[in-house]
């Protein structure tokens, strides 16, 4: 569905679920079998296909309506089966920033990749969901998830952190503690707040669908970091996946970001999932971010969620402090 960027590449990764990966001592889940399911559909159809090119490469990104274009009926077949697409806006050279949808229900679980063009794991991470969501298909609970795979795409085209005009998105949010000006180019915010159009185009989603989560994809501090009330919980749940630490600081000030803007400004529980540079980022992540999918919106036990998606060989992790942050180089 995707103009050949590699996502089978990715599904080489996916054999994440088989049947039994229950932990030791806990009740069998039902969804660990609709997930071992998922699972083997994906490694059946694995077999078949042929490998993509490397997404490290660059390159243009076909979605939707244009995977559908480029790929005739194969590609809208494909397109189809993935959900349904919309264009949500327009980068600063015109390229679509688009969403797509899976499930149904009222709890809406936003999932934001892309606002960083040199971060190529969290990239493919977000590629990855196109892939992978589709097969979960209406068993995530009457949960809506909405993905927006690629919210800077200028800036994934030429492998640069920040959008067309220079500006670093992820600094450009019309927060309290936004200032003009900066020492580091590569974190410029721009002239004003919201002054970048996919800036705009993320606060008209998030204002329009109100979700209850969102899961917003960098890399690559290895860290589950959350803002807004509830977090910290699904932080927890995302953990136990991918054995990542849990933090509420990320480490360094980040003025006009988008966790402060909708987590802490607006009261939404946003969890920043930067995930590790490598092969290892795609395998360690999917099933975290399905946890935050199916960590119920108002609370509850982290285990509850982690044990439909439960890793082999990767047991429940035990979270670090939520006060500890990550001392490695910068991502988000």
């Amino acid at each position: 569905m995707f103009r050949r960027f590699g996502a089978w590449r990715f599904l080489v990764l996916l054999p994440l679920l088989p049947a039994g990966c229950a932990s030791a001592g806990r009740a069998s889940d039902p969804r660990d079998a609709q997930a071992a399911e998922v699972s083997g559909a994906v490694r059946a159809e694995r077999r078949g296909r042929p490998h993509g090119s490397d997404p490290a490469a660059g390159g243009e990104i076909a979605l939707g309506d244009e995977a559908r274009a480029r790929g005739g009926e194969a590609g809208a077949a494909d397109a189809e089966a993935a959900g349904t697409w919309r264009t949500v806006g327009r980068s600063v050279q015109n390229r679509p920033i688009e969403a797509v949808e899976f499930g149904s229900g009222a709890e809406v679980t936003l999932v934001l990749g892309g606002f960083h063009g040199d971060e190529r794991a969290a990239a493919e991470l977000a590629r990855a969901l196109c892939h992978w969501l589709p097969r979960i298909g209406d068993r995530i609970d009457g949960r809506r998830v909405v993905l927006v795979p690629l919210v800077n795409p200028d800036g994934y085209a030429t492998h640069s952190r920040r959008n067309a005009r220079g500006v670093d998105l992820n600094r450009n949010f019309p927060t309290a503690n936004w200032r003009a000006g900066t020492d580091r180019p590569r974190t410029h915010p721009g002239p004003a707040p919201a002054s970048e159009p996919e800036t705009r185009a993320v606060i008209d989603l998030v204002e329009t669908l109100r979700p209850a989560k969102i899961v917003s994809i960098h890399d690559p501090l290895k860290v589950n970091n959350h803002d807004g009330p509830g977090a910290a919980a699904i932080a927890r749940a995302m953990a136990a996946v991918n054995g990542y630490p849990v933090s509420g600081y990320i480490g360094y000030p980040t003025p006009g970001s988008f966790g402060t803007w909708a987590g802490k400004e607006r009261g939404i529980a946003v969890v920043t999932l930067e995930v590790e540079r490598g092969r290892l980022a795609v395998e360690h992540n999917l099933g975290a971010v399905l946890a935050a999918v199916l960590h119920p919106a108002g609370g509850g036990s982290a285990d509850s969620a982690a044990g439909a998606v439960r890793l082999p060989g990767r047991g429940p992790a035990e979270p670090e402090s939520a006060d500890r942050a990550p001392a490695v180089e910068r991502g988000e």
